[in-house]
């Protein structure tokens, strides 16, 4: 099991060893690790709130990174791998937007992106869909998720579907996650009431609500699909998780 932290380490579990070992430590105090993907079963892309990406190697002795990008002078919320052709990537923060990259094309510093596009409020998340990569769903402050079409990368990214949804909150950062087996449908939380995990089609349709008023009564804003199971799992603010099955 992998994780990262605000303590700016990325560190795997060994869960019959019971440790977790350093793969990869931040020198600096005041850098954050937000997210992490996968682009080979042994590299990953680490995104900071420094605007960097940093591409690690869990095969080698070093906790120092591989190569370290400089693609933004904000903060990074998460970063994601495209399924297919692992070298192209897309980045969302604070800046107001998302941009993908070609990895193959990188620079440490000032390296241009394929696609940038603006959201005009601060973007939470930008996922590829797992399957073929063709959507980046993108979840932002402003009750809107976007649905892009990426079935060919490039400069012309467009928008294929915008979803209205409550997800208005000035302290979490709701971040929708598609099913990991599929593309058709993804997750994300709400502020309604009651409190409720909503199962939405890419064409904007409400397929479900996961709601419980006995034991969900605050608010989800990270969540997961089980890849082959029915099941469904979400996150508060005060570090409690509630599965649905």
């Amino acid at each position: 099991m992998y994780s990262c932290g605000y303590d700016g380490s990325l560190r795997c579990g060994d869960m019959q060893k019971e440790i977790f070992m350093d793969v990869f430590n931040e020198p600096e105090d005041d850098v954050l690790l937000r997210n992490f993907v996968f682009t080979s079963p042994h590299t990953m892309l680490v995104s900071e709130n420094t605007g960097c990406v940093a591409c690690v190697d869990t095969r080698t002795a070093s906790t120092t990174a591989e190569q370290m990008y400089k693609l933004s002078h904000k903060s990074f919320r998460t970063v994601s791998c495209h399924p297919t052709q692992p070298y192209y990537f897309c980045t969302a923060g604070v800046a107001g937007g998302f941009s993908v990259w070609d990895q193959r094309n990188l620079k440490p510093k000032k390296s241009k992106a394929l696609c940038e596009l603006a959201f005009g409020k601060n973007i939470n998340s930008a996922y590829f869909s797992p399957v073929t990569g063709k959507h980046i769903l993108a979840t932002s402050i402003n009750d809107k998720l976007r649905i892009y079409d990426s079935s060919k990368i490039g400069p012309n990214i467009k928008v294929k579907r915008c979803i209205c949804h409550n997800n208005r909150n000035g302290r979490l950062t709701f971040r929708a996650a598609w099913h990991p087996a599929r593309e058709d449908c993804f997750i994300v939380g709400s502020m309604n009431w009651p409190r409720e995990i909503s199962l939405i089609s890419v064409a904007g349709k409400k397929l479900h609500a996961f709601r419980d008023e006995e034991y969900v009564n605050s608010v989800c804003f990270l969540h997961a699909l089980h890849p082959t199971l029915n099941l469904v799992a979400g996150t508060n603010n005060s570090g409690r998780v509630f599965v649905f099955m």
